[in-house]
């Protein structure tokens, strides 16, 4: 299951630069190896700051209530065998952690794409109108019924209590 990191980690300081810039990440990951090690990735991507000259600060294990379920949309780009291609998509969960472990899933089953062909650009949360997915749209309109998986159904269950009677039978 996907969890929810706040890595936060700087360029080591020196004589030049005694207090350089702190960056905070937020990493979708297993663990908090794995967490960090995208960190680094990211990192040395975009600001050239590999590990060897660099630290890790703080990382945090951010818990989201779960109790409501809300639309979340996901700006990511990922690599496949043909190149870089950038993509959106929309799921309904509870949490953000949960709405990207379905991002990581549908992409791998869709797609063929490993966790570490796949890059997070933006996660945020949709209002209901907002929505754009069509498979999403449908659970957000006003009266949506869902089917019982066993139904219960009352005249089977009287028909089976009176089955049989409780009464002695009267002989004459």
């Amino acid at each position: 299951m996907m969890q929810k990191y706040v890595v936060y980690g700087r360029k080591l300081p020196s004589e030049q630069e005694p207090a350089p810039e702190v960056y905070k990440m937020v990493i979708y990951a297993p663990n908090e190896i794995v967490a960090k090690g995208r960190f680094w990735y990211h990192l040395k991507s975009l600001k050239k700051i590999k590990k060897t000259r660099g630290e890790v600060l703080d990382c945090q294990l951010v818990e989201e209530p779960c109790d409501q379920v809300k639309n979340f949309g996901i700006l990511l780009r990922y690599r496949s065998r043909t190149g870089q291609h950038n993509m959106y998509r929309e799921v309904r969960e509870t949490t953000s952690a949960r709405a990207m472990h379905l991002v990581y899933s549908q992409m791998a089953g869709q797609h063929r794409v490993r966790y570490n062909d796949i890059q997070v650009i933006k996660v945020s949360e949709v209002a209901d109108a907002d929505v754009r997915r069509e498979k999403v749209a449908v659970f957000t309109r006003p009266g949506v019924k869902f089917p019982h998986p066993r139904p219960y159904v009352q005249h089977l269950r009287a028909a089976r209590d009176m089955r049989f009677q409780y009464e002695l039978p009267k002989i004459e």
